[in-house]
Formats: structure tokens, sequence, C-alpha cells
């Protein structure tokens, strides 16, 4: 063997040593978990089963209920006629922003952090709604936000299966779990626009307002909510 190969051996060698090196100090270092971590994710998770088994007839029939009526625009005004049937669904979508934002964390922090997002978001989304409803004398974009609850509520609920889905059945994929909840909400989206429309136009607004309402109280929001919940990851 020539010198030339032996030291390009030696250079190879030096560089492969170097690589391992790097990789192996970009490993998380066990233990790692912080105490608060540690002791506060099981303390949620207990608090969330908890929560589901005390709330479990208002869950389950917030789910039903609100899952028979998605189809049908009438349905759906029967849920926000009705104060039990809305009282159901939004218990049930607090209880699927609970579950999505401990899915997502991996840390206590994130947890509060994604809970108090989601539920600021839907907050000022109804404060929005509710202004644009004073400035038009009418209940329709009160009803029109039931509708997005309902909407959401079983969007949550087919996230929560995908999780399990992939919890139980690895060899899945990750990826095609990402591409059935993203299928699911392009579903829940379109429902909710269809619903929207239906309910917009029966009350005497135009057409162009609901293309204008959509792009500025729901696109762009949450445009901006998915922005900034990327970033805090």
């Amino acid at each position: 063997m020539s010198n030339g190969e032996i030291e390009s051996i030696g250079e190879f060698w030096k560089e492969s040593h170097v690589a391992v090196q790097q990789i192996l100090a970009a490993e998380p270092v066990e233990g790692s978990v912080s105490a608060l971590d540690y002791y506060a994710v099981p303390v949620t998770a207990a608090l969330i089963l908890l929560f589901f088994l005390l709330m479990f007839p208002m869950l389950s029939s917030g789910l039903f209920s609100t899952a028979a009526s998605l189809f049908s625009t009438k349905r759906l005004l029967l849920v926000e006629d009705s104060s039990s049937m809305k009282s159901n669904r939004e218990i049930l979508l607090f209880f699927w922003v609970l579950i999505l934002s401990f899915i997502a964390a991996d840390t206590l922090i994130r947890f509060l952090l994604y809970t108090a997002c989601a539920l600021l978001f839907l907050l000022l989304r109804r404060g929005c709604l509710a202004v644009l409803g004073w400035v038009n004398r009418t209940s329709v974009f009160r009803t029109l936000d039931g509708f997005y609850h309902s909407y959401f509520s079983i969007w949550g609920a087919t996230v929560f299966l995908a999780a399990v889905i992939h919890a139980v059945i690895p060899a899945i994929g990750l990826q095609n779990m990402a591409l059935f909840v993203g299928a699911t909400a392009i579903l829940a989206l379109a429902g909710f626009i269809i619903s929207g429309y239906q309910l917009i136009i029966s009350n005497g607004f135009s057409l162009s307002f609901w293309i204008l309402y959509l792009c500025t109280l729901e696109i762009l929001p949450l445009i901006i909510f998915m922005h900034y919940i990327c970033l805090a990851r």
C-alpha cells in the first residue's frame, strides 16, 4: 500500500472520529428531564383522566350529538337551540384542547403554553364574532361560532384516534397518520364552509361578504395561530 493511500486512510479515520464525537455530543444526556416534568407530566395525565371519568356522560353525549349533526345545517341549528347540547359540546371541545395539547407537548411548560394558546385563539375568535354580530345587529355570527366548535370537536376526535392508532400500530408510520389528520382537517373545514355559507346566505348576507369573512376571520387568524405554535416548538 502506498504512502498516499495510508495518509488518505488516516485522514478518513480522523474525520470519522470527529463526526462520531459530534453525533454522540448531540444525543440527549440521560437524566436531563427536569424534576418538574418528571412528576408534573404524569400528574397532568392523571388529572385529564379524572376529568374524563367525571365528565364521561357529558363528553359522550356531546360527541354523539355533534357527530350526528355535521351533515345537516338544520341539525346544527338544533344543537345551538339546545342549551344542554351546547354545554356538552363545549365541554367536549375543552377536553380535546387538553388532550391534543398533551399529545403535542413533551414538557409541562409546553402543555400549558399550547392549552393557553388554543383557548386564547377560541376566545379571541368568539370576541371578534360578537363584535361583528353587534355591528350588524344579528345573532347569526354567534350561531356560526357554534358551527365552528362542532366541526372542531369532531376533528379533535379524529386526531386523538390517529394518535391512538399510531401508538398501538407504530408500523403504520407517523407520516400516514399526519396525512389522515390533514385529510380530516380539510373535510371538517369544507363542512364548516358549506354549513356556514348556507347560514350566512339564508340570513341576507352576500357571497362576497362570506368570502371576505372567511379570509379575515377564519383563514388569516388560523395561519397566524399555527405560525406561533410552530415557533413555540
